[in-house]
Formats: C-alpha cells, sequence, structure tokens
C-alpha cells in the first residue's frame, strides 16, 4: 500500500487499493454523497469521440 500511496493519482487510490484487496467497487460511485456526473466520466469526449469514427 506505500507504493500506492507514493506513486497512484489521487482521484484513482481509492479504485487501485480496492482493487489490490479484492474488494469490489462501483465507478459510478462518488462515496457515500451519491453518483459521479456525466462530466466526471468523461462522457463528453466519449460521445465526439464515438462521433468522429462513425
Amino acid at each position: 500500500m506505500i507504493w500506492v500511496e507514493q506513486n497512484v493519482p489521487q482521484h484513482i487510490k481509492p479504485y487501485v487499493r480496492s482493487e489490490y484487496l479484492g474488494v469490489e467497487y462501483n465507478l459510478l460511485k462518488k462515496g457515500k454523497l451519491g453518483y459521479k456526473k456525466m462530466s466526471e466520466l468523461g462522457y463528453r469526449e466519449f460521445v465526439s469521440e464515438t462521433k468522429e469514427g462513425e
């Protein structure tokens, strides 16, 4: 876990820790506060890439 603390960006640390420990995690949840917005998930970037490739 020391490596994770020193080398992993803050916004993905919980996911890396959970993966390492074998704990289930939800990419859409934002802690206990609710769910992430589409903009936080990079939805607009995905849609624009998809439309360009059509």
